[in-house]
């Protein structure tokens, strides 16, 4: 387009405005309406909330949405229509090396193109903005520009309604910690061994679901995820419980529980589907922080909701879903709003997707409500403390003596499944929160009450409010204890006595130092006796570091050895083992011999793209990914890296966006390396197309085309024209 036509299209006024003519002879004119900007759901076009109110935080994959229509001229629809993004409010100008969008896209002639097209990705103009747009901070500007400079539809001769300015603040991502425990669960009905007990591991691929969902729709872009110890040997019943409970799972979270010790990140268990029927997962909801879910194809949603329920959030109406939220803005558990799926370019409509903290949805028809994104905004960072709703206790001094136990509780009786063991607590352990309708007092030799505390069952996703149920216990230890009184409303219901003697144990394997390789079979053994004869109950704990931390590596054992595999053990030169073992109050410890265990590369995984999206040459890419290591937990960014086997090195960090890739195959690689060099890669097969083809629009007819000749000039020719005979008209003939 010559220079006169670009000014006359940049600074003349509006020639629709200026000579308004029927539409099949105005010159064309493509206009922008409105700009959206969404991480995962946004408000736009609603009554009940203001455009782009719902807030972005740092860091996390963001889209920008052009809606434009055709406003007037001969032409209805328009095809491979592109544009730019500019940082900043550089008006007409533009900028250099502006942004481009994922793809060119079809514009109509539709008056309204949010409400027509926003559930069409082919219909809107498209931007996925770069990491130092999406930081922090101050209120920040863009602009977004549809026929960029007139490149795509040089006929259009008015500019000033292609671009709009939208300003937006980003807030500070805050974490959201996860340990994911894998469970090797007994099944006595395995499909593939209908006459044998086997026990079943689960999918440790599906760790990587639990991931990927949270991280497209938790209201963050810190997903810190890591792999926690294995729970070996498990035989989580899935017999009726108390109040007809699924006890299997009561007992998953009382593990969990013990694997947590009292802080640290939610832990989550990752559940054989073969194995625990009967629920998809549960969590608590008392603020313990512990909650699981199978690990088949509805891994990642489930998790979603498992851990919403950590965070205090009930379910969603709908579908036989136990206390749902009153105040939940559909009664039948629709998200409330347009989803977006920004990485794999998804839209989630309000009438048929569901909120994720509900029972209607499945795979691909679940996501987020505003309702429910925002609520989780208010409850990050999560993964040590939770401040109340919830009347939880300060932490405990690193080095505190504590008893620790659980059980089940009625008003009538209680039973001590696990403990009580008497040890020093870990860093941030977490005495029992002082309220509840039970009690639980440490008496002396003579029964006086040496200190008394509350307490109240479990509170879990998929209860009813009730008396009876789980409970966990951790109380400050009081020299001189011999007794444990379990109290109802002053009613004794229980008790647990100190016998005379305590414990005796010793580690028979390993019984030398030893290296164990990073990976295969190790059995762990010991002996231990109770001359009282009281049966003893032990806990396995592991440190990497000689003793000066531990974890929990067995919760709840009660034979003497115990089979691992090394492949989900931490690496360590300075390796210790430490069995704990309680006759009921009685408490012993023994540690093993010093290990060597060899060290363990990351675990890695690409989000995206995938083999099946849809890839042009010259448009914007993501690249997303993660990696967790069993020694240094979550790797942050500089330990990650982006290659192709076509274009080289791509980037760094989980999340790459790139200005485009070479037409062609590729395999894309993410290499991540551990703080002690052990590297390994994911790697995912693309295939880049050509930049598609769009024919020009074809030519008018040549009086409309002649109409628009005579209106061309942005209403300069008729303005001039205009304001000719209007001074003509005012001026005084000469005097003689």
């Amino acid at each position: 387009m010559d220079l006169i036509t670009t000014l006359i299209g940049k600074f003349a006024p509006d020639p629709q405005l200026t000579a308004p003519l029927p539409p099949w002879i105005q010159p064309p004119n493509i206009e922008m309406t409105a700009v959206e900007i969404t991480q995962v759901i946004q408000c736009f076009h609603n009554l009940q909330c203001p455009d782009n109110s719902v807030p972005l935080f740092s860091g996390k994959l963001t889209m920008v949405r052009a809606y434009v229509h055709i406003k007037g001229g001969p032409y209805p629809t328009l095809y491979g229509i592109g544009g730019a993004l500019c940082y900043g409010n550089p008006g007409s100008a533009g900028c250099l090396n502006p942004i481009r969008p994922i793809s060119t896209f079809t514009v109509t002639s539709w008056v309204d193109p949010v409400s027509t097209f926003r559930s069409d990705l082919k219909y809107t103009l498209d931007f996925i903005l770069p990491s130092y747009m999406v930081t922090g901070g101050a209120t920040k500007d863009i602009t977004v520009y549809v026929n960029y400079n007139f490149e795509d539809f040089p006929q259009e001769v008015w500019y000033k309604d292609n671009y709009r300015t939208l300003q937006y603040q980003v807030e500070p991502s805050e974490p959201l910690n996860v340990t994911v425990h894998l469970v090797h669960n007994l099944n006595r009905n395995h499909p593939n061994y209908p006459n044998q007990i086997q026990f079943v591991l689960a999918n440790a691929g599906a760790v990587w679901n639990v991931y990927d969902f949270l991280d497209l729709t938790y209201p963050t872009s810190e997903i810190h995820l890591s792999q926690g110890s294995t729970l070996w040997f498990r035989d989580y019943d899935t017999a009726l419980g108390q109040n007809n409970r699924r006890k299997g799972w009561d007992d998953l979270l009382t593990d969990l529980w013990w694997l947590r010790n009292g802080s640290g990140p939610i832990a989550y268990g990752l559940m054989p589907s073969v194995t625990l029927r009967g629920a998809g997962g549960m969590g608590a909801m008392d603020g313990s922080m512990v909650s699981g879910g199978q690990d088949n194809a509805e891994a990642g949603d489930t998790a979603g909701q498992e851990i919403g329920h950590n965070l205090g959030r009930p379910h969603a109406p709908g579908c036989g879903a136990g206390g749902p939220d009153a105040n939940f803005p559909s009664v039948t558990g629709h998200i409330d709003e347009t989803g977006v799926d920004v990485l794999h370019r998804t839209i989630y409509e309000a009438y048929w997707a569901y909120d994720y903290m509900g029972y209607c949805g499945g795979v691909g028809d679940t996501w987020t409500s505003i309702y429910t994104y925002m609520a989780m905004a208010g409850r990050l960072p999560a993964g040590v403390y939770v401040a109340p709703t919830y009347h939880l206790a300060s932490p405990l001094p690193a080095g505190t003596d504590v008893l620790v136990g659980s059980g089940e509780v009625t008003p009538t009786a209680v039973t001590i499944e696990h403990g009580f063991f008497h040890f020093a607590a870990g860093s941030s352990v977490a005495a029992t929160a002082d309220s509840g309708p039970y009690a639980v007092e440490l008496l002396d030799a003579k029964g006086t009450v040496l200190t008394r505390r509350s307490f109240a069952p479990a509170r879990l996703s998929n209860d009813e409010p009730s008396a009876s149920g789980p409970f966990h216990l951790v109380l400050p230890w009081v020299d001189g204890t011999t007794a444990i009184a379990f109290r109802y409303q002053d009613q004794e219901i229980g008790r647990v006595e100190a016998s005379r003697r305590a414990p005796e144990i010793a580690f028979t394997s390993p019984s030398e130092s030893q290296a164990w390789t990073a990976s295969g079979p190790q059995t762990i053994s010991w002996t231990g006796a109770d001359r009282d004869l009281d049966p003893l109950q032990y806990m396995l704990q592991y440190s990497t570091d000689g003793g000066q931390s531990w974890e929990v590596l067995a919760p709840s054992l009660s034979d003497t050895s115990l089979e691992i595999d090394t492949s989900y053990l931490p690496g360590s030169d300075n390796g210790l083992l430490r069995l704990i073992a309680s006759d009921g109050l009685n408490t012993v410890s023994a540690d093993s011999v010093p290990l060597q265990v060899e060290g363990k590369p990351p675990l890695v995984h690409i989000s995206g793209p995938s083999i099946d999206d849809q890839l042009f040459a010259g448009a914007p890419l993501v690249l997303q990914g993660a990696a967790t290591d069993i020694e240094d937990g979550f790797l942050g960014d500089d330990s990650l890296s982006w290659a192709s086997n076509q274009d080289g090195l791509l980037g760094t960090g989980r999340t790459a966006v790139l200005p485009s890739l070479s037409e062609g195959p590729h395999t894309l690689t993410l290499t991540a390396i551990d703080s002690n060099g052990n590297a390994s890669t994911a790697a995912v097969d693309i295939v880049v197309q050509p930049t598609p083809v769009v024919e020009p629009a074809a030519s008018p007819s040549p009086l409309p085309c002649l109409a628009g000749v005579i209106v061309i000039g942005g209403g300069a020719l008729a303005g001039a024209f205009a304001i000719g005979r209007r001074s003509r008209r005012v001026q005084k003939p000469k005097e003689a």
